[in-house]
């Protein structure tokens, strides 16, 4: 019913990193019953350069997989294997100059932009013979990538590299080992029929980087298939969803990982460390515990607060050798979390706040204090049911005419200027603006909305008992 056009197919492999391709191979052998997996490789000058990737597993149950596209698998269902798609060979073989499959069932050869039947048959697993026009930088790419490659427990990984310089064979090692947790992650299963995105319980392991490395790894069961910006490598023990090309998690994937190597790491943290981009994009994700925001913030903010706007409070706290973050620094996420441990705005403990500040005593009160304290009251129960109480202060360091606490609003003489009567409508809107208090602060749908609803009502007393109002307003 359909056909496939090798040369497009092959167009949309170009960009690819030479390791992409080799690592689906590693990662069937694997994905299969074995104890040893043996890769070669070779590049003498300007030939073309050679993979072979052999296993000792069962082998290929059905020929046809070696050269037919999207093929049913159970590995889709499978989280404890990496395959899903049933492309890996199918991809190298499309850039390839020339493939050859060899197994149990017998072998394919592609060549010349076709493909041959072997019908000679291996006693035991699979081998897959690639000669593909790779640079010497290519190869060195994919040299680094095997050394980096975490081999399950039960599997021996030996690699031969063949240069012009020398020839090298080795036994792949896991490297070292830090910790490990159980954590809940995004996955893609065939589910009821189709690919779909879901969670599930699994382990990640966290492990130390290779001498050479300058930058951590996500791994896929071992296999490493994405660079990250952290100092270790990470194994998820399921499949990671990733794009097609299998190369690119998603940004909130990410964040997650992040959260779960801290959880893991940051009792290792020093406090130069913790500015670094993949700590911040951590405490920001619900995965990283209140613990590790704590440990976090004993490293690096146990002598900090947060900028505020009251610029006293700031100079308050530096003269207390208070350092002083300021808030474009953290995200709004991270002020949050770092504030469940105690991170605050300077103005919590060195601002001076109206309540308090201290009051003017009632003795010390004018007739024009009396009088406001009189249309604040009665305003308040007018529209809102309730008396509220009224104290005055005189702070220049604070910078509000008046405030709403506890059922008082005070009024700050220092900034709101004349008591006497006649009250116009910036001190009847002062009120209500403070009455709204009690619903919540600015920006909140919950102010905004009482403050609607008061002024309402006091529209509605402007019409209906303006003489009582006139006279209380001093007009």
């Amino acid at each position: 019913m359909l056909e496939v056009n090798t040369k497009g197919f092959a167009e949309l492999q170009r960009g690819r990193s030479p390791w992409s391709f080799v690592r689906e191979l590693i990662s069937n052998a694997f994905d299969e019953k074995i104890t040893t997996c043996t890769v070669r490789i070779a590049k003498e000058g300007r030939d073309p350069a050679t993979v072979i990737i052999e296993d000792d597993g069962g082998g290929f149950r059905d020929l046809r997989d070696a050269y037919t596209l999207f093929a049913p698998t159970p590995k889709r269902s499978d989280p404890s294997v990496r395959g899903r798609f049933n492309l890996g060979e199918k991809e190298f073989a499309a850039i390839a100059k020339e493939m050859k499959i060899e197994t149990t069932t017998g072998g394919i050869h592609f060549i010349d932009g076709k493909r041959k039947r072997i019908n000679k048959k291996r006693e035991q697993g699979t081998v897959v013979t690639v000669r593909v026009n790779w640079s010497q930088a290519d190869i060195e790419e994919i040299d680094q990538m095997i050394r980096l490659i975490i081999v399950p427990d039960d599997v021996t990984l030996n690699y031969l590299k063949s240069s012009p310089d020398e020839d090298e064979s080795v036994i792949i090692t896991r490297p070292g080992w830090i910790d490990s947790t159980e954590s809940k992650l995004r996955t893609t299963l065939f589910i009821d029929g189709a690919m779909r995105p879901t969670t599930r319980k699994t382990v990640v392991d966290v492990y130390e980087l290779d001498e050479e490395q300058k930058t951590g790894w996500i791994h896929e069961l071992g296999i490493p298939i994405q660079k990250i910006d952290c100092p270790y490598n990470v194994d998820v023990n399921q499949k990671v969803p990733m794009n097609t090309n299998r190369d690119t998690v998603s940004d909130y994937y990410l964040k997650d990982i992040y959260a779960l190597t801290l959880n893991m790491t940051a009792d290792r943290l020093e406090e130069d460390d913790i500015s670094e981009t993949w700590i911040h994009t951590a405490t920001e994700d619900e995965l990283a515990s209140k613990q590790t925001i704590k440990t976090v913030h004993d490293k690096r903010y146990h002598n900090s607060v947060l900028w505020s706007a009251d610029t006293l409070a700031n100079e308050r706290a530096r003269e207390d050798g208070k350092e002083i973050i300021h808030s474009r620094y953290l995200s709004k996420r991270e002020k949050e979390r770092f504030g469940e441990v105690g991170l605050v705005s300077a103005s919590v403990n060195y601002g001076l706040s109206p309540i308090n500040a201290d009051s003017i005593p009632k003795d010390k009160w004018t007739l024009g204090m009396h009088k406001l304290t009189e249309l604040t009251e009665w305003l308040s129960k007018e529209l809102d049911g309730k008396s509220v109480s009224v104290r005055y202060i005189r702070e220049k360091q604070i910078k509000h005419a008046a405030s709403y606490g506890i059922n008082t609003i005070t009024y700050n003489l220092a900034r709101f200027g004349k008591t006497d009567p006649p009250y116009g409508e910036w001190v009847i809107g002062t009120i209500i603006h403070e009455l709204a208090h009690k619903q919540g602060n600015h920006f909140e749908m919950r102010y905004i909305n009482h403050l609607s609803r008061l002024a309402g009502r006091a529209v509605n007393i402007a019409i209906n008992e303006t003489k009582k109002l006139k006279k209380l307003s001093g007009q």
